[in-house]
């Protein structure tokens, strides 16, 4: 068997939450000073985070794990599968997070960042509402020449702002993590990881409710769990060593496979988190994409790439390469 490249692998020592001991215990690198102002700008524009996520985990954990159950044909190893991978809603920033937002502990520019899509609303609407203040307006001070001169000139600076915010360097690093960072999925221990803070900066940087966005992090991190540790008929599961080799697009491809699809089932009764899920894939690096060119809108794209994952892991595929062929083939016998 050809092995991914160590930087590549899912569990490789990049990745913090291949940790061996309970992460609930072990230190880890905290930066309170840059915590709490994130936290502070997070409170002005949304409220309490860490409660709407702790709330939204409450709520959807049992209908999303019944429903990856529903589409995975996998259990968990207990009868009340709560139990084997705990949730936790936890303060502070992961590793990956945290050595990027270092580099910025000022917070203009995180302040920036969180008002991107009111700045784009705002830098199209002014220089319309410029142009039609003297007919909403008439004989009116404010439809005057001048008015109508500040309004524009406010929407050009609001515009302005915009571009060099979309330009900063802490848009390219944040979008540039190329491993969970919103939760994570410790699966030596196991347990999953929602960080409030990480998942209130992405919800105001892409526009969605913060519930909505925490619903679509649960589903992914969830689907981890199910893939390496869920039973298939034969009681078998994905071995955690070869899990732990396998490629990162492998193992975060098929966590996003099922994000979506389960996404798309809830959408008939809340559209929220697909949106979300939408929203956030056109930030996300190559890995979280990939299962897009996997069944290319097939109708039997469910079968296909369950049948690939348990193949994937009955056979212990590591490489990108091997996973690919092995889809190829399961896709021609099932048509």
């Amino acid at each position: 068997m050809v092995e991914p490249h160590l930087e590549n692998q899912y569990g490789s020592d990049a990745a913090y939450y291949a940790a061996s001991e309970n992460p609930g215990s072990a230190p880890r690198p905290r930066d309170p000073k840059l915590e709490q102002m994130l936290s502070g700008l997070l409170r002005r524009s949304l409220g309490d985070v860490r409660e709407s996520v702790f709330h939204s985990v409450k709520r959807w954990n049992l209908q999303l794990r019944d429903l990856l159950r529903s589409e995975l044909a996998l259990r968990l190893n207990t009868a009340d599968d709560r139990r084997s991978v705990r949730i936790h809603t936890v303060d502070g920033l992961p590793a990956p997070m945290l050595a990027v937002a270092q580099n910025y502990p000022t917070s203009a520019e995180w302040w920036a960042l969180l008002n991107l899509p009111k700045m784009k609303i705002t830098a199209a609407f002014l220089p319309e509402l410029a142009r039609t203040l003297e007919d909403l307006l008439p004989d009116s001070p404010a439809s005057s020449p001048e008015a109508r001169n500040w309004v524009e000139g406010t929407g050009d600076v609001v515009s302005y702002l915009q571009q060099r915010t979309e330009k900063l360097g802490l848009l390219t690093a944040l979008t540039s993590i190329d491993r969970d960072v919103l939760g994570a999925y410790f699966f030596r221990v196991p347990e999953v990881q929602l960080y409030w803070v990480v998942i209130g900066l992405f919800a105001s940087m892409v526009d969605v409710p913060v519930e909505d966005l925490t619903v679509v992090v649960l589903i992914h991190e969830l689907a981890h769990a199910y893939t390496h540790q869920g039973k298939d008929i034969d009681a078998e599961s994905w071995d955690t060593a070869a899990f732990s080799r396998a490629d990162l697009r492998i193992v975060e491809g098929i966590a996003q496979f099922y994000t979506q699809v389960v996404c798309e089932r809830l959408a008939a009764v809340t559209p929220g988190p697909l949106t979300a899920f939408k929203k956030l894939l056109e930030l996300q690096p190559d890995q979280y994409r990939v299962h897009q060119e996997w069944t290319r809108g097939e109708e039997r794209a469910g079968e296909i790439t369950r049948a690939c994952l348990i193949a994937t892991r009955s056979r212990r595929i590591c490489t990108y390469d091997e996973y690919v062929d092995q889809l190829e083939r399961i896709r021609k016998e099932i048509r």
